[in-house]
């Protein structure tokens, strides 16, 4: 079936989506040397100004789960999501959805504060972070 054959790039595919496409072709779980290569097409869903707040908030939602699961466990790894985490950009719709949106962001950055890689992480991040 031609519509799951995902050795073909969509033709008009946004730049944002090849990354996805990239990681359904990787196996699961990551090497985790290449852990940082496959939540990066969530990281630039989080920091894009052209996504939407439901968009936003389902790539926080999965950044969540990868810190949580422990797929995100060396210190530069959980920077990079920190990092986009306070970078996070999103179009503003109505009042609700960015409320739910700035909540997903907080449950990212708890997710990593309670994650043993914190240990790993640099000083001044955890300092921005907290500000």
């Amino acid at each position: 079936n031609s519509r799951f054959n995902t050795a073909s790039p969509v033709k008009g595919e946004h730049g944002m989506l090849k990354g996805f496409s990239d990681l359904r072709r990787c196996l699961y779980p990551p090497p985790a040397a290449a852990v940082y290569r496959h939540i990066a097409p969530f990281i630039d869903v989080i920091t894009s100004p052209e996504t939407t707040g439901p968009m936003t908030g389902a790539a926080l939602a999965s950044c969540d789960q990868f810190i949580k699961q422990g797929v995100v466990s060396s210190g530069a790894d959980l920077a990079g999501v920190v990092e986009g985490v306070m970078a996070c950009q999103f179009e503003q719709s109505d009042v609700t959805g960015d409320e739910i949106v700035i909540s997903k962001m907080f449950l990212v950055l708890c997710s990593a504060f309670a994650s043993p890689a914190l240990r790993k992480l640099p000083a001044h991040l955890v300092v921005d972070t907290l500000r």
